[in-house]
């Protein structure tokens, strides 16, 4: 009898409505409360790159980085007193869209790259903010999310997700499958509610000073549109997270701690249709709340080899998602690399090929050659070369390519230098160029 009432009232769960524990505690609430000085604004402005896109006034980082000795006190008070609360920051966080056509005479807003045109000054503030919350930044984010936080790399969520799905490809025996979800979202950061980051952050446990300031960098915000030179009229949005702004990534990374790398999205699970299900409820509820939208249709679920196609088929309705046989890529490297590794890594000559096409009509001397294949080229290469060892049947493919590129001559004749009798290893003087 003893035991039997033992077991019914034995405590097995705790539902929590609260989801969130409070992180943030008072020693660290203090190192962010506090007075911000003339110090961290020039530490600020010293570490934001000189020439990137200004606002319309033209005055980029590098203006106020050469002629500090005049301008410096100035910007360092008006920084410090906005911060207190004591001046308004709409006027200084208007936001110029500037539309770069990425085809000719494009017609359509997908051919467009909208570029944003933020005020320094504002830049500067989101900074300062951006700066401090980057110290404690580790203690809110779950270790399953890397993204924005400091010592944790995209390189981490390559490797492991590399290693589970083979190690998923090659499982053939044992009942117990699993499956790997990778999640499809619409907009990420256009579609966060501010009412959600807001709460997010008290429920954290910072204090009400330090998320009024966080909340007015980002509810102050209003844009205008830039075409054919003119400026259009200002519009306001009413949610979503400013890419480009400084403190964006910080307030994007709390509320996404277990999917993993900003909105790219993998998650593990053992095939159990009672999970999938549980799986599917919480990102309902994630999306009803956050404003988020996840397009299931567009994303993709991959089994291990032991699953049975009668779970796989269960599973897939549960979730709503599609059965793939290979996830294909992951953050633009395959996810999965078989024996035909040639055949795996020939995007790579494809994605060379399609750069060089958009040069080719240009007249470039060798100079401006040597800078679009060391700053472009190569770069794109060492991305893929950092987690993987390509086949040396690739690596010729990809230096043919390059080569062509560098010796051709204006008039389209091929150079007549033979590429072995002129290079060496950089170590014995070799300057890096085909």
């Amino acid at each position: 009898m003893a035991t039997d009432r033992r077991r019914r009232n034995m405590v097995e769960e705790l539902v929590d409505n609260e989801g969130i524990e409070p992180c943030i505690t008072q020693l660290m609430n203090k190192d962010l409360e506090k007075d911000f000085t003339y110090e961290e604004v020039c530490y600020t402005l010293k570490g934001m790159s000189p020439l990137k896109a200004s606002e319309e006034d033209g005055l980029g980082a590098i203006f106020y980085q050469r002629f500090w000795h005049i301008v410096g006190k100035y910007v360092a008070d008006f920084c410090i007193e906005t911060l207190r609360g004591l001046h308004n920051m709409d006027d200084i966080n208007i936001t110029r869209i500037v539309l770069i056509p990425n085809v000719s005479s494009p017609r359509y807003m997908t051919q467009f790259k909208p570029i944003s045109l933020c005020n320094i000054l504002y830049k500067i503030i989101s900074k300062m903010l951006a700066n401090r919350l980057q110290k404690i930044l580790h203690l809110c984010i779950d270790e399953a999310q890397s993204a924005f936080v400091r010592g944790r790399l995209i390189t981490d969520n390559i490797i492991v997700a590399y290693k589970l799905l083979h190690s998923m490809k090659r499982k053939r025996v044992g009942s117990n499958g699993s499956f790997a979800l990778k999640l499809d979202m619409s907009k990420a950061y256009d579609r966060v509610e501010w009412g959600f980051v807001q709460a997010i952050l008290q429920r954290m446990g910072f204090l009400d000073r330090w998320v009024e300031n966080v909340m007015r960098c980002v509810s102050s915000v209003s844009y205008s549109m830039v075409m054919n030179g003119e400026v259009g009229n200002l519009f306001f949005p009413s949610k979503g997270l400013r890419q480009g702004d400084p403190i964006s990534p910080y307030l994007y990374g709390p509320q996404i701690t277990h999917l993993f790398f900003a909105d790219d999205s993998l998650i593990f699970e053992d095939v159990i249709v009672f999970g999938a299900s549980v799986i599917k409820e919480t990102l309902e509820v994630y999306a009803q709340y956050s404003g988020q939208e996840i397009n299931f249709d567009n994303s993709d679920i991959f089994f291990s080899s032991n699953v049975e196609q009668n779970k796989r088929e269960e599973v897939c309705r549960v979730l709503g998602v599609d059965w793939s046989n290979n996830l294909e890529k992951y953050f633009g490297l395959p996810s999965m690399v078989g024996r035909n590794k040639r055949r795996a890594f020939k995007e790579l000559k494809e994605k060379l090929t399609r750069r060089l096409s958009s040069w080719s009509s240009r007249l470039l001397s060798m100079g401006g050659k040597e800078v679009l294949i060391r700053a472009v080229l190569q770069a794109i290469l060492l991305y893929t070369m950092n987690f993987f060892l390509l086949p040396s049947s690739v690596c010729k493919d990809l230096e043919a390519v390059i080569a062509r590129f560098w010796w051709k001559k204006k008039d389209g004749r091929k150079g007549l230098v033979c590429v072995e009798r002129v290079v060496c290893a950089k170590g014995r003087g070799w300057d890096g160029v085909p």
